[in-house]
């Protein structure tokens, strides 16, 4: 072969492998996408579809649901109640941004008065409360009440904030009785550098057992580095006396700027 054929035909080989090189950039992309966690497929090092692995979302019953330590019934007036539910999660980096569930509120004799559904966040690792107020029986009187998550298949997120790592300090509980009512004042400082879009604030009363008492909520925005005066009433006075109140904040932990 002459020295021209053999440069023409490496001409035409680099020609060629150019061409090659040119289809493979453009059909690669399309044949073989890199995954994500938005394609609905397992791929990459997801364990599921679209969820765990490098995902946000984590798979579903991968991550316990939150305890229920305790829910409660409180009288408020005439065929009005408010329930309370404190729960507990254990998941150091999950929450959920919508978890629905039901109260459903029992007579002495165990029969169903109502049901009250609603749906909640839920932090990660930290106790928490759902409230929900207001709740006419029309004249039948609850003597318990049950709390349960209407859904297994929550969609937990990850998420490291929690509330009750910010710097939010209490610094006086004070209690007024005025004619047949009660009133709780409370002091609270937000110590960080970031201002707190409204929440709410719920307290709970115990007796000397350890036994919830009374509950109310109340909702305040907290600006950067202020403090704020928190007031929680009751159109009664406490049949117990109060030995221990505690305050829950419920700062959402997917609203909340860090």
């Amino acid at each position: 072969m002459s020295w021209r054929s053999r440069r023409q035909g490496a001409y035409l080989g680099v020609f060629v492998l150019l061409v090659v090189l040119v289809v493979f950039i453009i059909v690669y992309p399309i044949l073989f996408k890199a995954p994500t966690c938005t394609d609905k497929k397992q791929n990459g090092f997801e364990t599921g579809v679209d969820c765990g692995g490098q995902c946000q979302l984590y798979c579903p019953k991968t991550v316990a649901l939150p305890r229920v330590e305790w829910a409660s019934v409180f009288y408020v007036s005439e065929d009005v109640y408010n329930v309370v539910a404190m729960l507990t999660s254990t998941a150091p980096s999950a929450g959920a941004r919508n978890a629905s569930y039901t109260f459903t509120l029992y007579d002495e004799a165990g029969k169903v008065i109502k049901e009250v559904k609603g749906s909640t966040f839920i932090p990660p690792a930290s106790s928490f409360a759902v409230f929900e107020p207001q709740i006419r029986t029309g004249q039948r009187t609850p003597t318990r009440v049950r709390f349960v998550w209407d859904d297994n298949q929550i969609y937990f997120e990850k998420t490291k904030f929690n509330s009750n790592s910010l710097p939010i300090d209490v610094s006086l509980w004070k209690r007024d009785t005025v004619l047949d009512t009660e009133r709780l004042t409370v002091n609270i400082s937000n110590n960080s550098l970031r201002s707190i879009e409204e929440s709410d604030y719920i307290v709970v009363v115990y007796d000397e057992n350890d036994e919830p008492i009374a509950a109310s909520k109340t909702r305040s925005a907290l600006g950067a580095r202020s403090d704020q005066v928190l007031f929680f009433s009751w159109p009664y006075q406490f049949k117990k006396d109060p030995k221990r109140y505690e305050l829950v904040k419920r700062i959402n932990p997917f609203t909340y700027v860090q």
